[in-house]
């Protein structure tokens, strides 16, 4: 009953009203992204992370691929960090590559746990900011509740999302508001995540 009930509450919480919905923000389409990630540990301590993300707008046609790669270290029980580099494929708007040099890092407390990624990527035009800040609620039965923010220069986007993780998979369903863009627009997105 309680796995039910915390799927409920999470559904209710993606309905609330934001605000800038009901002034007149723009429908930006569903994205839908797509990640996989393998981990290799090296020690007790420091780990080899590898990720491929695919990012995909279907109603506009937007297609980003990225590639992660950087060891990550536990800096104690509760906290970790990892630098890793990157590849962006189709980042820029003529669709041109770029590479990537990132920071992140997680803390867990209990039954929240924090995250942040900060990435530069460089490409012929110089560079952008793309920043990543999460937090989430465990629920019983492998789901979860959250609040994410995006962050493309000075364009930010936020909003609450839902996670169930089964074994290996996670899937979360999100809706995410942005503030930098007149009109603002708002967005669903669909993650599937796969553990190597």
């Amino acid at each position: 009953m309680m796995k039910y009930s915390s799927l409920v509450v999470a559904a209710l919480l993606l309905t609330l009203p934001i605000p800038s919905r009901a002034q007149g923000a723009e429908y930006a389409g569903t994205q839908v992204m797509t990640v996989l990630g393998n981990t290799l540990d090296m020690s007790e301590a420091v780990s080899l992370n590898l990720s491929a993300v695919d990012f995909w707008i279907p109603s506009d046609g937007t297609r980003i691929v990225f590639a992660y790669l950087g060891p990550s270290w536990n800096v104690t029980e509760y906290f970790w960090l990892s630098p890793q580099i990157g590849y962006a494929g189709g980042w820029t708007v003529d669709g041109a590559d770029a590479f990537i040099l990132a920071l992140s890092g997680g803390a867990s407390l209990g039954p929240v746990d924090f995250y942040t990624g900060a990435n530069w990527i460089g490409n012929s035009a110089g560079g952008d900011y793309f920043g990543v800040y999460r937090a989430r609620y465990g629920l019983p039965s492998h789901a979860h509740l959250g609040l994410q923010a995006e962050q493309v220069n000075r364009v930010t986007m936020f909003g609450p999302h839902v996670s169930l993780t089964k074994d290996k998979w996670t899937g979360e369903f999100g809706y995410y508001v942005d503030v930098g863009h007149s009109p603002n627009r708002h967005a669903f997105r669909i993650t599937n995540t796969v553990s190597l």
